[in-house]
């Protein structure tokens, strides 16, 4: 049986980590284009400005554990090379974000769905099991229900975190209670 250990997720969080703290600290040399304003607007709770590519070090450290999980036959090749297509789609729209400031939610949300598409498709996830009978007697007999439930789940919460990261630490504590 393949499994992730926690000892590839830990190597994935410390190369995360160390690529987002060399992101910070070469903002000098990137921040033209990748540094947040200190203009007064809603989300916008730093003091100095910073880096709004994080989620670069967080995608090069969930590929390194990944690719280290297939390399030490931890993960299946086919698999690990799916879920990373999946995640492509949402990562890219982050990153042009990030980089221009010009992408609007409505095109992250339908990226998001895209992306859980991709998941339902290539992978074959989706939600059949919410632990609720009722809901799940829908989800056990109508597919697209649970379609759409999937997408929604999917769309909601990248959705839901990418509202709550404008603040320090905030979206990354959330994601450790949700975990």
């Amino acid at each position: 049986m393949y499994e992730f250990t926690s000892a590839i997720g830990f190597i994935g969080f410390i190369i995360a980590f160390v690529v987002v703290f060399l992101l910070i600290r070469s903002k000098h040399l990137h921040g033209h284009w990748s540094v947040d304003n200190l203009e007064n607007r809603p989300q916008k709770f730093h003091r100095h400005v910073v880096p709004r590519i994080g989620g670069l070090g967080i995608f090069v450290g969930f590929f390194c554990a990944l690719g280290i999980s297939v390399w030490t036959k931890h993960l299946e090749p086919w698999g690990f090379e799916l879920l990373f297509i999946c995640s492509l789609p949402i990562f890219f729209g982050g990153l042009i974000e990030d980089l221009t400031k010009q992408v609007g939610a409505l095109t992250r949300l339908t990226l998001s769905f895209f992306a859980a598409g991709l998941g339902v498709f290539l992978l074959g996830g989706r939600l059949i099991h919410s632990g609720i009978s009722a809901l799940d007697v829908l989800l056990a007999n109508y597919p697209v229900i649970s379609l759409f439930l999937t997408f929604l789940a999917v769309g909601g919460v990248i959705n839901a975190m990418n509202i709550i990261d404008g603040y320090n630490g905030l979206c990354g504590m959330v994601a450790l209670m949700i975990f």
